[in-house]
């Protein structure tokens, strides 16, 4: 559907036949041959988000935010133009000046029940609103958010730390993107600002010499737990928190159905891990018989 046929349904004639359809596209693509950026006049891309631009009334030039799909920005751009060509300024949905409490409430319950993580999050969300008050979103930009981390810094926060409410932030203003409580401008401001580099991160593997070494060096009750984690890769929450009713030993895999993002999780079972599991079957040690976590 061309730009010129969309506009010709907006003024509400009934829709022309097969042949004004192709007059139509053919003036349309006559149009857009006169650049290359077809269909960026009046149409273009930031990020994942599709933006139009198009001349009012007294000759200014205005931007207006679509949303992530082509098809709707090309349509709102012809809504504008056609009444535009009818003498009328276009309606353009301006956003309300939301506060950082707003933010929070409705980013609080969001996560909740969605991420295995909202625990966490919810806590720096709290010393966040301390810091923050009730500042408007739109006033946050890269020198308050730096000054953040310059004030952890200060309180002696470790870099990983640090980058986990950098991360935090972050995530709640795509968000306020998202559900059009900030502009997109807010949000790459907030971006701008770079993670602390942690010194002290240091990622080091298990050969397979060595891996036999530490089971041997657990307790008997700790062993299941490090060879399950050997074995599978899950975390440590997620090994603790597993009940027999997630685990396949017939068909050969685990199910975790709540992850640390929120995605449900097959993971195959080994040789070594069956026979594991299949002695704790006999044991009926860990976990309990009835499902019950281990403690």
């Amino acid at each position: 559907m061309t730009l010129r046929y969309v506009i010709y349904l907006e003024k509400g004639v009934k829709e022309p036949d097969e042949t004004l359809k192709r007059l139509l596209d053919c003036l349309e693509e006559k149009e857009n041959k006169k650049g290359k950026q077809s269909m960026a006049t009046g149409i273009y891309k930031r990020g994942n988000v599709w933006w139009i631009r198009y001349t009012v009334i007294d000759g200014q030039q205005k931007r207006e935010r679509s949303g992530d799909k082509f098809q709707d920005a090309r349509l709102l751009l012809a809504q504008r133009k056609n009444a535009i060509g009818h003498n009328k300024e276009p309606e353009i949905k301006s956003i309300p000046n939301h506060l950082f409490p707003e933010l929070t409430e409705k980013y609080l319950d969001w996560i909740a029940g969605r991420q295995a993580s909202a625990k966490v999050k919810g806590y720096i969300i709290g010393q966040l609103k301390k810091v923050f008050g009730t500042l408007p979103l739109r006033k946050f930009n890269t020198a308050i958010v730096e000054q953040l981390q310059t004030d952890l810094i200060n309180k002696e926060y470790k870099a990983s730390s640090n980058n986990k409410v950098l991360n935090v932030l972050k995530a709640m203003f795509a968000k306020a993107v998202e559900w059009e409580m900030v502009e997109e401008a807010v949000l790459k401001r907030i971006r701008k600002v770079k993670p602390m580099r942690d010194e002290e991160k240091r990622l080091r593997y298990l050969s397979i010499e060595e891996c036999p070494i530490l089971v041997s060096a657990c307790e008997p009750h700790l062993q299941p737990i490090v060879i399950t984690a050997l074995n599978t890769r899950m975390r440590r929450g997620e090994i603790f928190g597993l009940k027999w009713t997630n685990v396949d030993l017939k068909n050969g895999f685990i199910l975790l159905n709540k992850t640390k993002n929120g995605e449900r999780r097959e993971i195959p079972i080994n040789n070594t891990l069956k026979r594991v599991l299949q002695d704790l079957t006999r044991r009926q040690s860990w976990p309990g018989k009835t499902g019950q976590r281990h403690k």
